[in-house]
């Protein structure tokens, strides 16, 4: 009988395909870059001193270093390292310099020590000082970019670090947002909003003699833009502005001027002489109307979203037009958050990206503040409408302006999809920044198309997944759309895309199911486009009409093969229960049958 059982079992174990547990880690090579946030401090007009915020960020010593200038733009982050060839060795392209150059008038001005800067022996940077200018103002962070060394590609560490002091590579923390404050505003001096396209021109002035200034680097006249701001960097001297636009006067007349104009504006002017000696001197203008005072639409200047990836929140700053607007943050229609701009129109919102729907936009959305109100303070005006939109959180304002971004997933994990939204089993999936054509990482998913990107392998700024079949057809798309094709996926093994989540960076041996980096480039000639921006007029090479179309497909094959997989194993198990019952019970009746019969009882 025991042999039997034996047998059973044996068969069984042939008949029955135990399914295998899908390995959750990633053992694998470094990812081709290593993005570290930089400190940054203002010393100066327009220059900066950058220091590496911790250890080891940039193992091992010696590895070259570039840093990265990332400027806040209409059309989001434009990354650069004020260089063409270098950017071109860096992103394969130029084209955020390009963008940044003709719209902004990006200048390089000064660079200390030339770059690339080595690492030291403790994985830091040396002290480097920046100087660069745009116009109009924006918001600048810093990066430290290395090139993964081949010495990290395999062993994922410096053997001469020890690994307790290690810092995780694409490991940003604070990524805080440096902006040099305008040197003045034009503003109408009865509704207190700003003014757009007046032309303010700087004068010098030796006795009585006013000469238009004329100095390399200097953009004089200047035409405001929808905040009203100008800039002036110029040597000591004595100086004199005059705005002009046709619907206002200049000087402003004070008893026309609001009084609520403090709530903003501050070193008003009207037309005397500016002294400077040794400080940069800030003036605001008001300017009378002519007929109605001016009213103008809300505009979100420019915006910069960063991925916290150790705290797991995501920094977004910007400025908006107008002074002291409230600025709301939704997750597709989901309220999550409002604060209110400063004084300039400054605005910081910190969000836990754990939180954050990764199927769903990140939109912004301005409210102006009319600042000619002389109730309560801004601070207690939003009392009541932030606890009703608290109250009801996917009421959203009708008016205002808005702007999108796409989530920055803090890991990765799913099934490749093609364009008709069908897993692609063996597919070559590469991560790219939405502004370089360099490879950042890249994976090759498994033959049911699953695969697997951790924290650290994954850049801290916007990006997106490139699949590429092994016949060579792609598919391009956004961290939602990638999100959403997966969503039942997520849903049902409860993933969670936000979530810092990495790995030991030390050898290991792949276990079953590990998806394995290869880092092929791109075939010669190939090219990979996606949405970028809510700004069709990037700069980029990425459009609209070269990206995915329709929404893939959830996965539903796999698991329709695991619940066939299981019912057929069940239905196995009950028929070799029911085979080994029947042999029992013959056995059984058998036996009994053969059983000699009991002796007579005697009475």
């Amino acid at each position: 009988m025991k042999k039997l059982w034996v047998f059973l079992l044996f068969a069984f174990l042939l008949l029955v395909k135990v399914p295998l547990v899908r390995a959750t880690g990633y053992e694998g090579q470094a990812p081709n870059l290593n993005w570290q946030c930089l400190e940054s401090k203002k010393t100066g007009s327009h220059t900066a001193v950058l220091t590496a915020k911790k250890t080891n960020q940039f193992p091992p010593p010696g590895t070259d270093v570039y840093i990265v200038e990332c400027i806040a733009t209409d059309a989001g982050d434009k990354c650069t390292t004020g260089v063409a060839n270098t950017d071109q060795f860096l992103f394969r392209n130029t084209n955020d310099l390009t963008y940044l150059k003709s719209q902004y008038k990006y200048e390089l001005q000064n660079v200390s020590p030339a770059m690339p800067v080595k690492s030291t022996t403790d994985g830091k940077i040396p002290t480097v000082s920046w100087t660069s200018e745009v116009h109009p103002t924006t918001g600048h962070r810093f990066f430290g970019v290395s090139i993964i060394p081949e010495l990290m590609a395999n062993q994922q560490y410096s053997p001469g670090l020890k690994l307790t002091t290690f810092y995780f590579t694409n490991a940003s923390e604070e990524c805080g947002s440096l902006r040099w404050d305008p040197y003045g505003r034009v503003f109408d001096s009865k509704s207190l909003e700003p003014i757009n396209n007046v032309v303010v021109t700087l004068y010098e002035k030796t006795g009585d003699i006013l000469k238009v200034v004329a100095l390399p680097g200097v953009i004089n006249p200047q035409y405001t833009l929808q905040d009203g701001f100008f800039n002036f960097v110029v040597p000591d001297g004595t100086y004199v502005l005059k705005p002009q636009i046709s619907s206002h006067t200049f000087p402003n007349t004070p008893s026309f001027l609001n009084p609520n104009y403090t709530k903003a504006y501050s070193d008003i002017y009207r037309g005397e002489d500016i002294v400077q000696a040794g400080t940069i001197q800030h003036r605001d203008i008001p300017i009378d109307p002519v007929g109605a005072p001016y009213q103008a639409p809300v505009k979100i200047m420019d915006y910069s979203i960063v991925l916290n990836k150790v705290y797991a929140k995501y920094e977004i700053s910007g400025e908006v037009s107008h002074p002291l607007s409230t600025i709301k943050a939704y997750n597709g229609t989901k309220y999550i958050t409002q604060v209110t701009a400063s004084k300039f129109g400054r605005f910081d919102i910190t969000i836990p990206s754990e939180s954050v729907n990764p199927s769903d936009d990140i939109r912004l959305e301005a409210i102006k503040t009319d600042l000619t109100y002389a109730g309560l303070p801004p601070t207690h005006q939003e009392f009541l409408p932030t606890l009703f939109t608290k109250l009801m959180p996917v009421v959203q304002a009708a008016i205002g302006n808005s702007i999108s971004m796409q989530p920055i997933p803090n890991q990765l994990e799913g099934y490749a999809y093609d364009s008709a939204g069908q897993p692609v089993g063996k597919a070559t999936v590469t991560i790219y920044l939405v502004s370089s054509k360099r490879p950042f990482t890249q994976v090759t998913a498994d033959s049911g198309g699953y695969f697997k990107i951790p924290s650290q392998y994954l850049p801290p700024l916007p990006y997106v997944i490139e699949i590429r079949s092994p016949n060579g057809t792609t598919n391009v798309m956004t961290t939602s759309q990638f999100a959403k094709a997966n969503e039942k996926f997520i849903n049902e093994r409860k993933v969670n895309y936000g979530k810092y989540n990495p790995i030991p960076e030390t050898p290991t041996t792949p276990g079953v199911g590990t998806v394995i980096p290869n880092y092929l480039t791109p075939e010669a000639g190939s090219t990979v486009s996606a949405i970028v921006s809510p700004t069709a007029s990037s700069g980029s090479d990425w459009t609209e009409e070269e990206n995915l179309t329709a929404t893939p497909k959830p996965d539903s094959s796999s698991k329709f093969a695991a619940a066939k997989n299981f019912a057929v194993s069940v239905l196995l198990l009950l028929v070799v229960i029911g085979i080994i019952a029947g042999i029992y019970f013959i056995y059984k009746k058998k036996k009994t049958e053969e059983a000699p019969p009991e002796p007579p009882i005697n009475p």
